[in-house]
């Protein structure tokens, strides 16, 4: 009796178990967090230094907060009244330089404890006769170029071997290299993406040709007489814009797979690459990033994004124009982002 007790309630236990379908959550790819700046005007940079990260603002002064993102007056007290203008990494320093009068600029770097050490002698700009920008460089390809914003731009891809140059007509702000193509981000506002599979079927810019000025680096000498390159499909070059509504922050490779971090009116989302279309894979934010000039760098195993946004809008010529501003800055460090907003109107 016994047995037959037993036996039945395993039964039961079983019967029950196999007719629950156990629920499993996904995680998301991401790991997102979101933080409101507590600054005193727009951001224009941003450094990361020993566990800090360097806030240059639109006042010519610092803010720096740490890895909380919590803000530390007595390091900004350092940097004040430093008259420098501008702050990148140089090798394994950062350097505060001054505006460049003359060909010549002051600069400083900055020590662990965020104290500024005076370079030795002045450092001389020598004028540029390169081709601008370099966006990267692997194995066979020096990749290179700029933007001159409404006066178009040039993007480069000279072959280290056979020393020939390739060019396409784009203003580019980020070139990613990835599963053998190259894709291209075009306009301070990301605008739309270029896929090129091939360089070498470009155009190829003649040596002749191959000539910058210095006040206009970006006007190569019969670039509008390569009538090729205008109106005309490249082999191997396909685009996919983005809609009147999104823009495209950054793109990234995490886990051989290619995101693009997607800014619409309504949120911020991120996106992976499937073919030559992107797919919506996670929201980051309920609201959109609003942003018309970004800039990146990478730097001990993060990827930092500074974004700022300046708009004026006037109803008609009897109001004053309304201005709308907004800075920050994104994180990307392996699955964690992080984004430090300071919103304005």
């Amino acid at each position: 009796m016994k047995n037959t007790i037993l036996l039945s309630i395993i039964a039961i236990f079983l019967y029950s178990c196999s007719g629950k379908e156990k629920k499993v959550i996904a995680e998301p790819l991401f790991k997102i967090s979101y933080h409101r700046l507590n600054i005193d005007t727009n951001i224009m940079h941003t450094q990361y230094h020993n566990g800090y990260y360097l806030l240059q603002l639109e006042n010519d002064n610092y803010a720096v907060v740490d890895s909380n993102f919590n803000r530390h007056r007595e390091f900004e007290q350092l940097l004040a009244n430093t008259k420098t203008s501008y702050i990148y990494r140089r090798n394994d320093s950062t350097i505060l330089s001054t505006e460049v009068r003359n060909f010549q600029e002051k600069e400083f770097y900055l020590t662990n404890d965020l104290k500024l050490i005076p370079c030795k002698g002045l450092r001389t700009i020598s004028r540029s006769d390169s081709y601008g920008h370099v966006y990267l460089e692997d194995s066979t390809y020096h990749v290179y170029g700029g933007c001159l914003g409404f006066y178009g731009g040039v993007l480069l891809f000279y072959n280290k071997a056979n020393k020939r140059l390739y060019f396409y007509k784009a203003c580019s702000y980020q070139v990613v290299h990835f599963h053998n193509s190259f894709y291209v981000f075009d306009g301070a506002n990301g605008d739309s993406i270029t896929r090129i599979s091939y360089p070498e079927r470009l155009n190829e810019l003649q040596y002749t040709d191959r000539h910058f000025s210095y006040s206009l680096w970006m006007k190569v000498n019969g670039l509008d007489a390569y009538k090729k390159n205008s109106g005309h499909r490249l082999a191997g070059v396909v685009k996919y814009k983005a809609n009147y509504k999104e823009r495209y922050l950054n793109t990234f490779v995490y886990n051989d797979t290619l995101f693009t971090i997607v800014s619409t009116d309504s949120s911020t989302y991120l996106a992976m690459h499937q073919g030559d279309s992107l797919k919506a894979v996670q929201t980051l934010l309920n609201k959109g990033i609003r942003f018309n000039e970004s800039k990146y760098y990478d730097d001990a195993g993060r990827r930092i994004i500074s974004f700022s946004y300046q708009y004026l809008q006037s109803a008609d010529t009897t109001q004053l124009a309304t201005q709308f501003l907004n800075s920050g800055f994104v994180i990307i460090q392996g699955r964690k982002i992080d984004i430090a907003e300071y919103p304005r109107k």
